[in-house]
C-alpha cells in the first residue's frame, strides 16, 4: 500500500488523477516481528568459520550493532586510535555512496570492543584514509545481499545456527547490551536509533524485566 499510495501520489502532481483514493484507506496497524538475535555461541561459531577480514568486522558488528551500509561503507579515516573510536558519518547504498547518514541520531561515535583493539588496528595500519576497512573482494563496496549470499550465509551454514541476514547483527548487539542490563537510552545512542520507541523493541529482554509480575502472581 505504501508503494501504491507513491504511485498514485505522483500521479496526482502529474495530473492524471485528480485525488489518490489510497490516502483514505483505514488500515491495519502493521505488527512488529519478533526481536531475532544469536547467542553468544551461535555467533561465536560464525565468526569461527569466517576468514579475515570478514571474521572481524562481524565480530565488531555482532558488539556495535552497525548498519550493513555503516560497516561496509567505514573509511580508514572515521576510526580513531587515539580514543577507540569510530566515527559513524556516510553510509554505503544499494544504489551507491551517500554522504550523510539515516538520521541526525545516526551521526554519532562508537567505542570499539577492548579485545578487537589490536586486531582492528593491525588490520588498518596499511590503509589510506579513504579505503574502504571491510571491502568487497574487487575493492569496492559490498551490497549488503552479496555480503550475505558469497560471505555471511554460507558460515552461517556451516556453523550449523539459526539463519539470519547481516542486518540481524544489529539485533545482536542491542539484545546483549539490554541482556546485560545496559540503559536503553545508551543502547538507543550506541545504535543511533532516531526514536526511543524503536529500542524499547528490547525492554523485554532485560534483566528482572517481568519481576513485579511474577512476584505479583505469587503473592
Amino acid at each position: 500500500m505504501s508503494h501504491l499510495s507513491g504511485l498514485l501520489t505522483s500521479a496526482v502532481e502529474d495530473g492524471l488523477i485528480p485525488a489518490n483514493p489510497a490516502l483514505r484507506l483505514d488500515l491495519p496497524p502493521a505488527r512488529p516481528k519478533p526481536i531475532f538475535f544469536w547467542n553468544k555461541w551461535e555467533a561465536e561459531k560464525i565468526i569461527t568459520e569466517l576468514e579475515e577480514p570478514y571474521a572481524l568486522a562481524v565480530d565488531l558488528d555482532m558488539h556495535v550493532g552497525y548498519r550493513p551500509g555503516e560497516l561496509f561503507g567505514l573509511t580508514r579515516r572515521y576510526i580513531d586510535l587515539d580514543t577507540w573510536q569510530i566515527h559513524v558519518h556516510g553510509v554505503a547504498t544499494r544504489t551507491g555512496w551517500r554522504a550523510w547518514a539515516k538520521s541526525s541520531k545516526s551521526h554519532r561515535a562508537t567505542p570499539v570492543p577492548k579485545r578487537l583493539r589490536e586486531p582492528l588496528k593491525a588490520h588498518v595500519e596499511d590503509l589510506g584514509p579513504d579505503d574502504l576497512v571491510f571491502p568487497a573482494p574487487g575493492g569496492g563496496v559490498w551490497d549488503d545481499r552479496n555480503f550475505a549470499r558469497r560471505i555471511f550465509t554460507p558460515a552461517i551454514k556451516r556453523a550449523g545456527v539459526k539463519l539470519g541476514t547481516p542486518y540481524d547483527m544489529r539485533h545482536t548487539a542491542a539484545s546483549w547490551l539490554v541482556q546485560k542490563g545496559v540503559d536503553l537510552k545508551r543502547v538507543q545512542d550506541l545504535l543511533g536509533h532516531e526514536k526511543y520507541s524503536t529500542t524499547l523493541r528490547y525492554a523485554h529482554l532485560k534483566p528482572g524485566a517481568f519481576d513485579e509480575v511474577l512476584d505479583a502472581w505469587d503473592d
